[in-house]
């Protein structure tokens, strides 16, 4: 498809590959053609088998745009998390098959999936102010998922969603203020949150 991820329609399944040619970060240039690829499985209407190169799956996000703390950084966390909940309401089943490492928001892809298959490599999310937000969003997937069962009650997904959200919203603001960045920053970021992952 491009220079950062192949798409191969065979039958009814779509393999999307990532390969950067080092360790796929959720860069913003990575996950719009993940989208775009996703785009095209929709309209293809098919089964999607989401991997990495060989050795890695991801890295999670760029840490040379969150280290610039400007509006990207911002736009590249919501965006991962934005392409994650796609992966979980996506019409067709997603299977992914994690050739390598999944570190940080590469493990939360990892989970996005219906059906996940997994090398023997380093499954981690990093335990710093980040992973306060990151571990909320991954308890709400997970009962998303489980939602699905009838034995199971939806609404601690929606809680837990909120409170991911409430969460994003202190960490970003306390992130982004101390790097005297816009003062209006958090409010948007929490405006978005609150349509991404309460609505």
């Amino acid at each position: 498809m491009t220079e950062l991820v192949s798409y191969a329609f065979d039958g009814k399944v779509a393999t999307i590959t990532m390969d950067d040619g080092k360790v796929n970060v959720l860069s913003p240039a990575m996950q719009a053609e993940l989208n775009a690829a996703l785009d095209q499985a929709e309209a293809d209407q098919a089964v999607v088998l989401l991997t990495g190169r060989p050795g890695v799956f991801s890295a999670g996000f760029d840490l040379a745009v969150l280290q610039g703390r400007g509006d990207e950084a911002g736009t590249m966390v919501l965006g991962g998390f934005e392409l994650s909940l796609r992966l979980l309401g996506f019409a067709r089943p997603v299977v992914v098959a994690c050739t390598g490492h999944a570190i940080a928001m590469g493990s939360f892809l990892l989970l996005s999936g219906d059906y996940r298959l997994g090398a023997d490599a380093r499954y981690k999310i990093t335990a710093n102010l980040f992973g306060i937000p990151l571990g909320l969003c991954g308890l709400a997937q997970c009962w998303t998922a489980a939602g699905n069962l009838d034995i199971t009650p939806r609404w601690p997904a929606d809680v837990l969603w909120a409170t991911a959200a409430a969460a994003w919203v202190l960490v970003a603001g306390a992130y982004f203020g101390r790097y005297h960045r816009r003062t209006d920053l958090a409010g948007q970021l929490a405006d978005r949150l609150d349509k991404i992952l309460i609505h």
